[in-house]
């Protein structure tokens, strides 16, 4: 559909570079209140229309357009024409975008038809428990054929390493995976303040609070 003039003037050079000598719809038609209607529904505006002069007319019969190549007073503009003539058309290729992989450990849902992806679809991204999203949550379809953002991973979750308590002593490990478990405990006169365990969760946080080991005191 011409709807612009860059796109009008791109299809009169297809069919001057395809030698065609006949003219071919553009998709135009009127409504039952003789307005100008693009085959995707929307109006036909006063900003880029390409009609012959004295085009279009008033026959309520001639409700269809057609870009006239063939013409030799006022070739390549569009001129009216009964909706039941014989004439060609040049078709355009969907824009589509390529299916997306869905990440290790992960979930990938697709907002899109059966029929693949287009402009405006998109993809929601997400991962199992024990790991985090790393990367984008939503990629969508652009209108040039590739994906906004960029394919995520789901790593596994770490917790931070933990301190050993001053006066104290504690499990320690090279790494923390969600279910891990440290203990803690305080040397020969002192007690533990807080938790003994605590455990890695799958948010990547220490369930409990830091314990400390406080001096007894003795009291006479």
């Amino acid at each position: 559909m011409p709807k612009d003039a860059g796109t009008n003037d791109f299809i009169i050079k297809l069919t001057q570079d395809s030698g065609v000598t006949v003219d071919v719809w553009i998709g135009l038609s009127t409504t039952i209140y003789m307005d100008w209607v693009w085959s995707d529904g929307s109006k036909l505006d006063g900003s880029s229309q390409a009609w012959a002069p004295n085009e279009p007319g008033s026959n309520r019969d001639i409700n269809c357009a057609r870009l006239s190549v063939s013409g030799t007073t006022s070739p390549n503009v569009w001129k009216d024409i009964p909706c039941d003539s014989t004439y060609g058309y040049i078709c355009q290729k969907a824009v589509q975008c390529a299916s997306l992989s869905e990440p290790s450990y992960g979930t990938k849902t697709s907002q899109s038809g059966s029929n693949g992806y287009f402009p405006g679809d998109s993809v929601n991204f997400g991962c199992q428990s024990g790991y985090s999203l790393n990367g984008d949550s939503v990629r969508t379809c652009q209108s040039d054929g590739t994906w906004s953002g960029t394919q995520p991973t789901c790593d596994a979750v770490q917790c931070a390493s933990l301190l050993t308590p001053s006066n104290g002593i504690f499990t320690p490990s090279d790494s923390y995976s969600p279910g891990d478990r440290a203990y803690f405990w305080c040397q020969a006169g002192y007690s533990l303040n807080g938790d003994y365990m605590r455990t890695c969760q799958s948010d990547g946080t220490w369930s409990g609070t830091q314990p400390t080991c406080d001096e007894c005191r003795v009291r006479f």
